[in-house]
């Protein structure tokens, strides 16, 4: 793995990220454009090592080439936005602590056998190997052992709510560690064998966005315009790949609320009463003056919609995730996203509710 020419692979990916920017020059500084590099030089074997005995661990041999031609790097796709420097990379856990608890809490097993003693170790792990190390477009990502949150090294900012990770409590025989693509709108993580691995599909994720962000463009320019060009705004606005795609290949997530009006929002966006308004015809002012919005529309559930999407050689598998709110509970749709399994959970869960009111109680919310 160490004969990988990184060099050579960073060179072509930060020429074809940097033409894809285009249309945001300002976004990049001037030297990073006429040099066509969006890395930084290369860490010297001194700075590598200062880092290892900072972390206590020597890094895996993938990543130490990384840094070798490059001690940190600006952007890989849209959903990571800098990798860090030797001086920057840390414990997951040091930074982003409440990060790790809210996940824990959402998607962990709360009946997992934990040594309180050894920092959230497991007597025995939440995911049993015929399930965990499984790799490629069979992974399934929420197979995730939650208990290595407490142990994986950050190598990059926080990006569209994801994060870089290296996991060193999965070691290959040639040193590599397991590598994660972790992101907050993902019930786990995309998960690689190793640095190298994750970057590979990171970056024929790039080209896939690239080639689905120039045939938006392509099917926008042949519509037909307005005779005030409404449509060019759309059309500038699809060839932004950096900004506006998000869909991943092979773990792949399309982010819903871009494509609809309010799926997949974070906690904050749920009570935005504005967001709900935008989807509709009715402003929202008009629906509360209205009957329906004052009486029928009453608060009785909250749920989170995620699909996901993964290429199989055999074609595209897709899958939705429901989760009902008020009960954390999860409903996992696929392998073809079924509506009508979708509408009749969602269903279920609103029964209780509706039943308390036609008997007079009080719904839960």
């Amino acid at each position: 793995m160490n004969s990988f020419n990184w060099e050579s692979f960073l060179r072509q990916w930060s020429r074809e990220l940097i033409e894809s920017m285009m249309d945001n020059p300002e976004r990049l500084p001037p030297a990073v454009i006429e040099s066509k590099w969006l890395g930084y030089p290369g860490a010297t074997e001194e700075q590598i090592a200062r880092a290892e005995a900072r972390l206590g661990m020597a890094l895996p041999p993938s990543y130490r080439e990384f840094l070798k031609v490059t001690n940190g790097w600006r952007q890989t796709t849209p959903f990571i936005y800098r990798l860090w420097s030797t001086e920057d990379i840390e414990w997951f856990s040091v930074r982003h602590q409440d990060w790790i608890s809210a996940f824990v809490e959402r998607y962990g097993n709360s009946s997992l056998n934990l040594d309180l003693s050894g920092n959230g170790r497991l007597v025995t792990p939440s995911i049993s190997d015929a399930d965990y190390l499984i790799y490629g477009d069979e992974q399934d990502c929420s197979k995730l052992r939650v208990e290595y949150l407490h142990k994986v090294l950050e190598i990059s900012d926080i990006g569209e709510s994801t994060i870089y990770l290296l996991n060193p409590q999965v070691i290959t025989e040639d040193g590599e560690w397991e590598a994660w693509f972790f992101g907050d709108w993902l019930p786990g993580a995309d998960r690689y064998r190793s640095f190298q691995e994750m970057m590979l599909a990171e970056y024929e994720n790039f080209l896939e966005l690239r080639e689905n962000s120039s045939q938006q463009v392509e099917e926008s320019t042949n519509t037909e315009t307005t005779e005030n060009d409404q449509s060019l705004p759309d059309i500038q606005c699809s060839n932004q790949l950096l900004t506006n795609c998000h869909s991943r290949k092979g773990g792949t997530v399309e982010k819903a609320e871009e494509a609809l009006p309010w799926i997949a929002p974070s906690y904050e966006e749920r009570a935005s009463l504005q967001r709900v308004a935008e989807s509709t015809d009715l402003t929202v002012e008009e629906h509360f003056s209205t009957t329906v919005g004052k009486k029928q529309w009453s608060s009785l559930a909250s749920f989170t919609v995620e699909f996901q999407v993964r290429q199989l050689q055999s074609g595209a598998e897709q899958r939705a995730i429901v989760c009902h709110i008020e009960t954390d509970t999860v409903k996992i749709i696929g392998s073809a996203l079924e509506s009508k399994q979708l509408c009749q959970w969602m269903l279920e869960r609103l029964n209780p509710a509706m039943r308390s009111l036609n008997t007079g109680d009080s719904p839960s919310r």
